[in-house]
């Protein structure tokens, strides 16, 4: 997976530069599709599958294939793709035997709808902020005019009477987020090294979710990735997007194992959720190691 953490990212383009060349595409069966709003590269490749359980490795493979067949041999001309250009798609079998299907896709970002026009469904966003409302009913308070300490008294007075389902169902689709923000191509996903070189940890990133890709651009999430002393991923502390539960450190953690925990009094302790959803944690994880392969091999 291929991932846009700025401009002087050497690294992220050798990846590029090698993965191009080893990709073959038959040039001679090939159809036009013109970018629309909100397209990106890797959006495009995920719907020219047309398959809702494609992993990530196919949405790349299909990527690289459209990059190759559109001479798009940089990671600049990949994310330089303007409304109204006109791309070429791949028309050939894929893995799972499919083809680019153009006239069943959506037209922007936010909706999704299979290739039967069925009922689209709601976005990870969308799914959220429902979450984050019933959560907040408990923690925010009716008062208008309290000010800030009082907001923040409230919140930790009440914070116990959130029912733990509640909890869970918002970290499991904070998991299902960050995987979706994995693989987006917006700029607006800065990762840093952690350098946490110690004796059981090889390393650690940070990564954050922005509004913008302007440095100043408000954070919408945040996770930390931790490796054992052999480079796996050992555990991730994360916020979900919309809600911030604590004012210090992150809200829940996910170790190698799948236990979802949610963090409490600053970090000091954390109490068990459950585990997290099967597809979209293994999804998150690979995604997370490769990162971590990428930034410290």
């Amino acid at each position: 997976m291929l991932f846009n953490v700025g401009e002087s990212d050497n690294a992220n383009r050798l990846y590029y530069d090698n993965k191009y060349m080893q990709t073959s595409v038959n040039a001679s069966s090939k159809k036009e599709y013109q970018i629309k709003k909100g397209d990106s590269l890797w959006d495009i490749s995920k719907r020219c599958l047309n398959d809702k359980n494609a992993t990530n490795s196919e949405v790349q493979d299909m990527m690289y294939k459209i990059a190759k067949l559109n001479n798009m041999n940089s990671v600049d001309a990949i994310n330089n793709i303007q409304v109204n250009d006109i791309i070429y798609l791949p028309e050939e079998n894929i893995s799972r035997q499919k083809r680019c299907e153009v006239k069943d896709w959506f037209v922007g970002p936010a909706v999704k709808r299979n290739v039967n026009n069925a009922k689209p469904e709601q976005s990870s966003q969308e799914l959220i902020t429902k979450v984050v409302d019933k959560i907040n009913k408990y923690i925010v308070p009716e008062k208008s005019d309290f000010g800030y300490t009082q907001n923040q008294m409230y919140k930790f007075d009440n914070i116990n009477r959130v029912p733990k389902e509640l909890f869970r169902e918002h970290a499991n689709l904070g998991i299902k987020c960050w995987g979706e923000y994995l693989s987006e191509q917006d700029g607006s996903l800065k990762i840093n090294k952690g350098n946490l070189y110690l004796a059981s940890v090889k390393g650690a990133l940070h990564i954050v979710k922005k509004s913008s890709d302007r440095y100043d651009a408000q954070t919408l999430a945040s996770m930390y990735v931790v490796a054992d002393n052999n480079g796996k991923v050992k555990e991730v502390s994360f916020n979900s997007p919309e809600l911030k539960i604590n004012n210090i450190s992150y809200d829940y953690k996910l170790d190698s194992n799948g236990n979802l925990s949610k963090i409490t009094d600053g970090g000091t302790r954390s109490y068990l959720l459950s585990n997290a959803s099967g597809e979209d944690y293994k999804e998150l994880i690979s995604s997370l190691q490769k990162l971590l392969d990428e930034r410290f091999n």
